[in-house]
């Protein structure tokens, strides 16, 4: 089996966010590594004298995603480019769907983006790092 067979079997999109989209082919490949989630819940506290405090539950918190996206010029896409459009969305605080395996996450922000530079050659960028976090958003009440 030869590398064209190889990228026609996992052809196609593995999720996306917004305009950004995770994917593999013979000509791109933009995908993410290192997944976490954390789910949480919210309680009060409320102190008592002489007693230990109780625990109030008041309800599910937002979640939250992190993922390492590693931008690499050979491969299809422009580091500085998907970089400056994760950026905007973040500084903007543009609410998208987050889809992973045609599977839709829930609507969320990005809270933060952390980028590496890995690699530059004549001041272009040729492979940056980014470890994104993403917080869920939820516009009604």
């Amino acid at each position: 089996m030869n590398n064209e067979d190889i990228y026609s079997q996992i052809r196609g999109q593995i999720g996306s966010f917004g305009t950004v989209s995770f994917t593999v082919s013979a000509s791109k490949v933009l995908t993410f590594d290192d997944w976490k989630r954390k789910t949480s819940a919210r309680f009060a506290k409320h102190d008592l004298i002489n007693r230990q405090p109780i625990l109030e539950y008041l309800g599910a918190d937002l979640n939250e995603i992190s993922f390492k996206i590693k931008l690499v010029a050979d491969l299809g896409v422009n580091p500085k480019d998907e970089a400056d459009k994760l950026r905007e969305m973040c500084t903007t605080g543009q609410a998208e769907y987050l889809t992973v395996g045609g599977e839709v996450i829930g609507q969320f922000v990005i809270d933060s983006i952390d980028e590496s530079a890995e690699f530059w050659a004549r001041g272009e960028l040729l492979v940056s790092e980014l470890n994104v976090r993403f917080k869920e958003y939820v516009s009604e009440l």
